[in-house]
């Protein structure tokens, strides 16, 4: 319901007029506000002022408080919500974090399944192996016996002469 000016001579200062809090009555009030920043943390200095005085707790009790509680919920508000963007940016990192588990899982099953199939490989290669040894074993039998059939021939033809 008001409108807010900034003052450029004072340093992080603010100043609201024509502010109304129903609670503390229906005349436009002027907000004078500074704000605090640390790295820790934000801190705002407000002053309530009524048309010719500032309200506190020795002029205007009822309007202190209304003014006090207004802070305070104010407070606890920017602070919900500070704690809800925080919740958020964790939500985010955390999700984030579900989709790389997702992908090294699926490259873990992927891996595993590859290490399956070269065992059974491998395993086949073996039996190949233990096959085909026996089979080049036969057969350089067979040569031997060949050879000595060759041998026994080449000697007849060398008979007949």
């Amino acid at each position: 319901n008001g409108k807010s000016t900034s003052s450029r001579d004072l340093k992080n200062q603010v100043i609201f007029e024509n502010v109304k809090i129903a609670a503390v009555g229906t005349e436009p009030l002027k907000v004078y506000a500074k704000i605090f920043k640390n790295a820790d943390a934000i801190r705002i200095t407000a002053a309530f002022a009524k048309p010719g005085s500032f309200i506190s707790s020795n002029s205007d009790p009822s309007a202190d408080n209304a003014v006090k509680k207004l802070m305070y919920n104010f407070a606890v508000n920017f602070k919900k919500k500070l704690v809800a963007e925080e919740i958020e940016a964790a939500n985010e990192v955390q999700n984030k974090n579900r989709e790389n588990l997702k992908s090294l899982q699926k490259i873990v099953d992927t891996n595993t399944k590859n290490i399956t199939l070269y065992e059974t490989k491998i395993a086949t290669a073996r039996q190949d192996i233990t096959r085909d040894s026996t089979a080049i074993e036969q057969l350089k039998m067979q040569m031997a016996t060949q050879d000595s059939l060759l041998q026994v021939i080449n000697q007849k033809l060398k008979d007949i002469n």
